[in-house]
């Protein structure tokens, strides 16, 4: 049996993953490890503007000389 790995985001993790690891297990599907993680401000970044912050400090930027 090959592993499966699955990527979720969510705004409110306290109470999904709590939600998602029940429905898995109701499911008998079994979970060998969760991480949750906190998006840095280069995710937060990327998300809004679809750039990479250090692409955007390139020499391409609008702010370059």
């Amino acid at each position: 049996m090959t592993g499966h790995i699955c990527t979720l985001r969510s705004r409110s993790g306290d109470r999904t993953v709590p939600r998602a690891l029940r429905a898995l297990d109701d499911a008998g599907v079994d979970v060998l490890n969760v991480e949750v993680r906190r998006p840095t401000l280069d995710d937060v970044f990327l998300t809004l503007t679809g750039k990479h912050a250090a692409a955007a400090d390139g020499p391409d930027s609008e702010d370059a000389a």
